[in-house]
């Protein structure tokens, strides 16, 4: 998966990321006030180091954000930290939303996101990683 990883991102990249991030969209509840609540916010991206978070409220940069991340009915807690905040239109897909770093992961679940990521990189290429065949606690 990092193989193959590496050689799409030398390809379309000028400058190809440190750790793999895959687009994905996965629900997620936010637990710090004034933003806990609010419906129909999801990744739009993740990896080992944090996430896009789409949504229409964003936080000011340096805003710390508790999130719960649903992988697949695993729930990740994760603390987090504001990068940037893009407006509607002005994010890497048009959407408005929130560029999030953990700064807080327990490593098991860190271990769960990085697992996520690489099946959902080689799904569909390798047989025996195919969703049929996905662990959907991606604990194996």
């Amino acid at each position: 998966a990092e193989l193959l990883y590496r050689a799409v991102q030398a390809a379309t990249e000028n400058r190809p990321r440190a750790s793999m991030r895959i687009r994905t969209i996965q629900p997620v509840k936010v637990d710090t006030p004034p933003y806990e609540g609010r419906e129909g916010i999801h990744t739009l991206d993740i990896s080992d180091q944090g996430l896009f978070l789409r949504t229409l409220k964003q936080a000011p940069e340096h805003t710390r954000l508790r999130l719960q991340i649903n992988l697949n009915v695993m729930i990740i807690p994760v603390e987090t930290r504001v990068v940037y905040a893009c407006p509607p239109c002005k994010s890497p897909y048009n959407e408005p939303g929130m560029g999030l770093a953990f700064t807080q992961i327990l490593p098991n679940d860190l271990e769960l996101v990085r697992k996520f990521i690489k099946h959902e990189v080689v799904r569909g290429i390798q047989p025996e990683l195919d969703a049929s065949h996905a662990p959907t606690d991606y604990a194996s």
